[in-house]
């Protein structure tokens, strides 16, 4: 028997390049959101969070969005969304529509 994982993935991916911020505690960190979904994000960032950790993400004129930590992985940080499905929604259609930030 042959397993093919080539997309396991439950949300569609959409390639990005905007800046965002991470807000986790009293600390903000910057980073660069890489891929959205309407599951979640991949981004860049100078700190490795713990998975589990849940963060708010600032994204300009995007809105705040929940999240948890999902992955950590050389220097890339997997964040699920953990926030109302409508308005994650939302926020792809504008990403879709207009780009990122």
């Amino acid at each position: 028997m042959v397993f093919h994982f080539d997309n396991l993935r439950e949300h569609e991916r959409k390639g990005v390049l905007f800046s965002t911020e991470i807000v986790f505690g009293d600390k903000t960190i910057s980073c660069e959101v890489t891929d959205v979904s309407n599951g979640g994000i991949r981004a860049r960032a100078a700190w490795a969070l713990p998975r589990g950790e849940r963060v708010r993400l600032k994204m300009d004129k995007l809105g705040d969005f929940s999240a948890i930590v999902v992955w950590v992985r050389d220097g890339e940080l997997g964040l699920k969304f953990d926030d109302d499905p409508e308005r994650v929604a939302n926020m792809m259609m504008m990403i879709a529509t207009y780009g990122g930030n």
